[in-house]
């Protein structure tokens, strides 16, 4: 009965130290002396401190592993997750319960054997989306527990995939641009990608719808042409913007007639295409390199050389081209227009008859005064056909007309 109330009183006792004076005190009255009874006690104080201190360890172990501002894992040495923290579980996509215990790391990242490291990997949710992730495996003090910490850069690696993108690519035309084209010629420049062809390609015309049309036409033409060039190629050409209105095109493996060949192709579809908003229309120039000893810059400089002759001898009917071209959507801009500019046509040509000009001038006369409003392309059409009086802003729109066809002139 003594041992059993000397039990209740210690352990009913909130402070350590008073277990050990409140026992020290009742052997003193009862005149009780047993050491062992002593040492029972102070083991089981340190017990309960033990205990106390590894629960207060366990609850900072779970604060930190919450909160570590990372999707956090730990798996058995078979791959179930056993422990999983908030951010794994939205990573995921899976509550708590659906994961530990459960699920395999298997089922998330494949071929990985999970030796203690950093890493990236695709991770697969529970919808089937996946996402980049920066993994860092450690294993767990003695045990044969891993702790995986997982940091999702999706967005980072879009980011510099978009970045890396732009620095080869053109934006407006979605082609390679000069920077990539410069690197692919020095991987191509080798002896087993013998003949290497070049076109140097320069599109007609685009000042001039520039200045007619805007710029946001002009860039409608170089993205049409783009396109143009793009489906007249194979898929192993490397198309590029190679400048404002200049494209190139790297041929491996061809011969100067396959590249010949490839030009006619471009050249005809220009010719079957659509006028968006005039017809398109380019330059080549065409050459290869077939002899090792061959500097590949002299076989560009040979394609440009050829390209600027080409347009010189081309300029005449590329000229005709564009002029008909505007003629066609001033005739659908308004009738009134087309008949308008007949009448003063045949007007000016007697008038030049009469004041004995050459047949040349009288031709050039002819042309300019069916020409005379062709800035009137370039005038939005509910400007040009506006039934009704046109407001102060469209006035000075619809002035601005001769300006525009003194500058397709």
């Amino acid at each position: 009965m003594a041992g059993s109330s000397i039990k209740i009183y210690f352990f009913n006792t909130k402070e350590p130290s008073h277990c050990v004076h409140g026992a020290q005190d009742y052997l003193s009255k009862n005149q009780i002396n047993s050491n062992m009874l002593i040492r029972t006690i102070h083991h089981a104080i340190e017990r309960k401190q033990t205990m106390e201190a590894l629960q207060a360890s366990e609850e900072r172990y779970r604060a930190v592993f919450e909160n570590t501002g990372t999707a956090t894992v730990i798996i058995e040495a078979d791959m179930t997750l056993s422990l999983t923290n908030t951010k794994f579980q939205q990573l995921s996509g899976y509550t708590k319960a659906e994961l530990e215990g459960i699920r395999s790391w298997p089922e998330f990242v494949s071929g990985n054997d999970l030796s203690p490291g950093n890493y990236e990997f695709k991770f697969c949710r529970r919808d089937g989306n996946e996402r980049d992730v920066f993994t860092m495996v450690e294993m767990m003090p003695r045990t044969r527990e891993k702790i995986i910490s997982l940091l999702d850069i999706t967005e980072q690696k879009r980011v510099e995939e978009r970045i890396r993108y732009l620095s080869f690519h053109d934006k407006l035309t979605g082609l390679h641009n000069r920077t990539f084209f410069e690197e692919e010629l020095k991987r191509l420049n080798a002896p087993r990608q013998l003949p290497l062809s070049i076109i140097i390609a320069d599109v007609n015309g685009l000042k001039l719808t520039n200045d007619a049309f805007g710029h946001n036409k002009g860039d409608e033409l170089l993205a049409n042409i783009a396109q143009i060039i793009k489906d007249s190629c194979r898929k192993e050409d490397i198309i590029c913007r190679w400048g404002g209105d200049e494209f190139a095109i790297l041929l491996p493996q061809t011969n100067k007639d396959i590249a010949v060949q490839i030009g006619c192709r471009i050249n005809q579809s220009c010719k079957k295409a659509a006028k968006k908003p005039i017809k398109p229309s380019i330059a080549l120039g065409i050459a290869s390199k077939e002899d090792v000893l061959q500097k590949v810059e002299m076989v560009i400089a040979q394609a440009e050389d050829r390209m600027y002759r080409n347009k010189l001898t081309e300029r005449k009917s590329s000229r005709s081209a564009i002029i008909y071209s505007l003629q066609r959507t001033l005739k659908e801009k308004t009738h009134e227009t087309e008949e308008h500019a007949e009448r003063l046509r045949l007007l000016s040509k007697s008038m030049g008859q009469a004041l004995g000009l050459s047949s040349n001038e009288l031709d050039e006369l002819s042309l300019l005064a069916s020409l005379h409003d062709i800035g009137k392309v370039a005038i939005p059409d509910q400007i040009l056909k506006k039934p009704g009086k046109l407001t102060h802003k469209e006035w000075a729109t619809m002035k601005k007309h001769p300006e525009i066809g003194f500058r397709i002139a």
